[in-house]
């Protein structure tokens, strides 16, 4: 199946505020939101990564979304130099998480998969990119 054809589900948490602005992205992009959005409930060893009072209250989507069209918000996103801290594809979910991470450095991608996170910084964008697509089963 040619990779643009390739249809993937990922869950993508963004902050309250933001959440009708990521839905119109993924929709454009020719995405489909496949569950209401609800509030993120960061896992235990999370918590404090949210902690904060600063931040704005996360909610998670559920999406579906190209594999090609999917690689390209999410770089958009990971190399946005607006967007403070880095950004994290947890891989060992099904569907995989997309979330962002305020303590890391700005431009940051971890992508953990069962072997343990790589580390991609943003001039290490095609090594980034390919391992989006892997998680995928793209590349």
């Amino acid at each position: 199946m040619a990779e643009s054809n390739l249809n993937v589900a990922i869950s993508v948490v963004v902050e309250e505020g933001n959440l009708s602005g990521a839905t119109n992205v993924i929709e454009l992009a020719g995405g489909t939101i496949t569950d209401q959005p609800k509030p993120y409930d960061a896992p235990v060893d999370e918590i404090d990564d949210y902690a904060d009072a600063q931040f704005e209250p996360l909610m998670i989507i559920a999406v579906t979304l190209s594999l090609a069209a999917l690689t390209k918000v999410l770089s958009d996103v990971w190399l946005d130099h607006t967007r403070p801290g880095g950004q994290t594809l947890d891989a060992r979910t099904f569907p995989a998480t997309w979330r962002p991470a305020p303590f890391l450095e700005r431009g940051t991608l971890v992508v953990i998969a069962h072997d343990g996170p790589t580390v991609y910084r943003p001039n290490q964008k095609n090594e980034g990119l390919e391992a989006i697509k892997r998680v995928f089963g793209g590349g």
